[in-house]
């Protein structure tokens, strides 16, 4: 197995790169924010927190809750700030280096786009 590079973390942050982070579901999601979620109840758009768990699990990032714990506390040592966590305690690796910008709905078709639309977008 290869160990996971998670030395891009301890890097300090630029900010100069940007991207566009496009989600097209495959089927209607359920997105809840915080415990205990409601029943048949979903955000319409995801959460930072989301998104980034979503980043990590696309870099093959899964770690358990004890390893995430550790690396976070050298993460919080080095930049000197706590870590934010979402409603349901999930606390991302990638807080200090990732930044979301407008998110925009587009009207013609379920896909979320972040940075830009291509068909009549609302912008939240």
């Amino acid at each position: 197995m290869q160990p996971l590079p998670l030395d891009l973390l301890l890097s300090p942050p630029d900010f100069a790169e940007s991207a566009i982070l496009e989600i097209s579901s495959l089927a209607p999601l359920s997105m809840v924010a915080k415990l205990p979620g409601k029943y048949y109840t979903s955000q319409s758009q995801p959460t930072e927190a989301m998104l980034m768990g979503a980043l990590e699990n696309a870099l093959g990032w899964h770690i358990g809750e004890v390893e995430r714990g550790q690396l976070i506390k050298v993460l919080e040592k080095k930049y000197k700030w706590k870590a934010l966590a979402s409603g349901v305690g999930f606390r991302s690796l990638l807080q200090w280096h990732v930044r979301f910008g407008v998110m925009v709905v587009p009207r013609c078709c379920t896909t979320m786009t972040y940075g830009r639309s291509t068909c009549g977008a609302i912008r939240l």
